[in-house]
C-alpha cells in the first residue's frame, strides 16, 4: 500500500514524522553506540570528516531533487531486513571487540528504522547518498596506521624528490625529511589521514553533482586517492619549507589554514581532469538528466495511457 502525495514530493508530512520518530527510537536503542560514536570523532581530528557525510548527501539530494518525483513512496520490507542486519553487525562488533562493526551496525538500525517508513524506493533512487554512510564510521586505530604508515612514507619520498629538484638540500630517513637543519616529521607537517577521507568525500561529491556520463563518474571515484595524493603533497611542500626557514608558529597556522584550501584545490584538480578528458575529444557530460527517467518519460508520453474507471 502506498501513500500519495503531490507530484514533487512523494511523502505526506505525517509519514515523515513517524519516519523521524523511528529514527530516534532507532538511535535511542543504539544509544551506546552512537555515544562511543560521537565521543570518537568529536574528540579525534583524524575523524572529522564524519560529519560532513549528512551535509554532502542532503547536497546531491537537492540537486538532484527531481529524482523525488520517481520515488514510490509507501512502507517496505526492506526496513526490517537493513534493521536486523545492523543489529547483527552492532552485536558482533560489541561482543568481539571490532569497533566499526560495533558503530557500523548502529547506523544501519537508523537507516533502516527511515527505509521501512519511506520505502526503499528512496534508497535505489538515491544509492549514492547512502554509500556515503560508510564514511561514518570512524577507522580502528589499527586500521587507521596501517594505511597512515605507507601513505606518510610515500608522500615523504615524492616531497624529497620535487623539493630537491630545485636544489633544496632535503634529507629523508623513512617518513623524516631534514631542511635546513630541521627535521620534520610528515605526521607533524601534514597528517596523511586527515584529509584522505575528507578529499575523496569532495570528489564523491564532485562526481554525483556533476551531470557527468556513468563511466567519468566512476573515473572520478577511482582517481579520488590520486587526488588526494596530489592535494596532500601540494599542502605538505610550502609546510615543510616553513618549517625550515620560519618559525614553527608560521608553519602550524599555514599547516591549518592549507587543510580547508585543499577542499577547493580538489574541485579544481577535478575540473581540469574534466576538461583535459573533453580537449581530447571524449565527451564527458550527460545530455540527459537522469537516462532511465527520461525514457521512461518519453515512453509515457507517446502511449496512451488508459483512464481508470
Amino acid at each position: 500500500m502506498t501513500d500519495t502525495s503531490d507530484k514533487s514530493f512523494p511523502w505526506r508530512p505525517r509519514r515523515l514524522a513517524l519516519a523521524g520518530l523511528l529514527v530516534l527510537a532507532a538511535v535511542a536503542a543504539m544509544g551506546s553506540s552512537w555515544a562511543d560514536w560521537y565521543t570518537i570523532s568529536a574528540s579525534d581530528e583524524e575523524f572529522s570528516q564524519v560529519f560532513l557525510v549528512i551535509p554532502f548527501g542532503a547536497v546531491i539530494v537537492y540537486i538532484e531533487r527531481e529524482r523525488l518525483k520517481t520515488v514510490r513512496a509507501g512502507s517496505s520490507w526492506a526496513g526490517p531486513l537493513i534493521v536486523a542486519l545492523g543489529w547483527a553487525l552492532a552485536w558482533y562488533g560489541y561482543h568481539y571487540a571490532h569497533q566499526s562493526l560495533w558503530h557500523a551496525g548502529a547506523i544501519g538500525v537508523a537507516l533502516g528504522a527511515a527505509i521501512t517508513v519511506l520505502g526503499h524506493g528512496i534508497l535505489l533512487r538515491f544509492w549514492p547518498v547512502f554509500l556515503m554512510l560508510v564514511f561514518m564510521v570512524p577507522l580502528s586505530n589499527q586500521t587507521r596506521l596501517q594505511i597512515a604508515g605507507p601513505l606518510q612514507r610515500a608522500m615523504a619520498k615524492i616531497v624529497a624528490a620535487i623539493v630537491g629538484f630545485f636544489d633544496d638540500a632535503v634529507g629523508r630517513q623513512g617518513n623524516m625529511l631534514t631542511i635546513n637543519g630541521q627535521q620534520v616529521a610528515i605526521r607533524e607537517a601534514c597528517n596523511g589521514m586527515r584529509m584522505v577521507f575528507t578529499l575523496i568525500l569532495v570528489c564523491w561529491l564532485f562526481a554525483f553533482v556533476t551531470p557527468l556520463r556513468t563511466w567519468v563518474r566512476w573515473l572520478v571515484i577511482l582517481l579520488s586517492p590520486l587526488i588526494t595524493l596530489i592535494a596532500n603533497v601540494l599542502r605538505l611542500i610550502p609546510t615543510l619549507l616553513l618549517y625550515g626557514y620560519a618559525s614553527n608558529e608560521t608553519a602550524q597556522r599555514f599547516h591549518d589554514l592549507a587543510g580547508w584550501a585543499m577542499l577547493p584545490v580538489a574541485f579544481l584538480l577535478l575540473m581540469f581532469i574534466i576538461h583535459f578528458i573533453q580537449a581530447l575529444g571524449i565527451e564527458v557530460r550527460s545530455d540527459e538528466d537522469g537516462g532511465a527517467d527520461a525514457g521512461s518519460e518519453t515512453q509515457a508520453a507517446g502511449t496512451p495511457v488508459a483512464a481508470a474507471s
